[in-house]
């Protein structure tokens, strides 16, 4: 089990976060619509601040969580790579024709396949 230490001298009532905990809370984010991770190619996110103006213990306005919004030219590489998978490309075939085609990648540099792919069993 994962721990925080969120118990203190000061505060012995607090019990110990856990990962049930923490699941709990990505788990309300995204039934809320919100971000739950980080940068994915493809979309970008969008921070959604508290409406009521609340601030947080540093003056900072409360944020609720980041909307999830389609960056519209990322979207057409990912379809095409979705495209060029269903007529049976290979993972590095398909990073072959983005470098050769010039689609551009988050952070520049070259299409590659990963070492290691997940795949369906």
């Amino acid at each position: 089990m994962v721990r925080g230490a969120l118990t203190t001298p000061e505060a012995p009532h607090v019990r110990p976060l856990d990962c049930t905990d923490v699941k709990r809370g990505l788990k309300g984010q995204l039934e809320r619509g919100y971000a739950t991770g980080s940068r994915t190619f493809g979309y970008r996110t969008i921070p959604e601040l508290d409406p009521s103006g609340r601030k947080d213990h540093d003056g900072d306005p409360v944020l609720l969580g980041k909307r999830i919004e389609v960056v519209e030219d990322e979207a057409r590489t990912v379809r095409q790579i979705f495209e060029w998978a269903a007529t049976g490309l290979g993972l590095s075939r398909i990073c072959e024709r983005l470098n050769t085609e010039g689609w551009p990648r988050i952070c520049g540099g070259s299409w590659r396949a990963a070492p290691r792919a997940r795949r369906p069993d």
